[in-house]
């Protein structure tokens, strides 16, 4: 297959025999599952970098930000970057400044786990964001939001956008914070 084209704009294109390479856009909708015993909400937002920044008000004040590279660039290895204690605020910011990245580039996950109370909210390179915890208040969060029932399918065949031009970006996440760097052997 040929890459997704650079102005592509998007983590994931949806193959469409008329226009070529289409970006996948979700529908806000959700689904609760149980993987393993672990209830959680899969959410397919519309707009995953806005989504993930409100709903961290459900979960607290402090997280633990873990930004997981499963796809490294040339000169990387599969890696965890992990800053211990990072207040509500400065991920938002951090979402801000980096969200244009964050949202075009499919090569990591983004989980946050809330210090106050628990609860983890992981933003895939599907653009799918998984919560766990707070389940109850985070289903009312979707519906206040617009969000409606219904379970997300990864279209086939897809890509997944992983433009080297935006490796300077993610240089630039990584010089941002004191991350914790732990090589792994497999991110999933």
């Amino acid at each position: 297959m040929t890459p997704l084209p650079r102005e592509f704009g998007a983590k994931l294109g949806a193959w469409d025999p008329i226009n070529g390479w289409s970006p996948v856009t979700w529908a806000d909708n959700y689904t609760q599952e149980s993987i393993s015993g672990v209830s959680r909400l899969l959410v397919a937002p519309r707009q995953p970098l806005d989504f993930v920044s409100k709903v961290l008000s459900v979960y607290g004040e402090r997280f633990r930000l873990v930004y997981l590279l499963v796809t490294p660039p040339d000169g990387y290895k599969f890696s965890r970057y992990e800053v211990e204690q990072i207040p509500l605020n400065d991920v938002q910011s951090l979402l801000l400044e980096f969200g244009g990245f964050l949202g075009r580039d499919a090569r990591h996950h983004v989980w946050l786990h809330a210090l106050d109370g628990g609860g983890t909210i992981i933003w895939d390179e599907h653009d799918w964001v998984y919560l766990y915890g707070h389940l109850n208040s985070a289903t009312q969060f979707l519906e206040t939001e617009g969000f409606t029932e219904g379970k997300p399918e990864i279209p086939f065949p897809h890509l997944h956008n992983e433009d080297p031009e935006q490796t300077p970006e993610m240089e630039r996440l990584l010089a941002a914070l004191p991350w914790v760097q732990t090589p792994v052997s497999n991110p999933y």
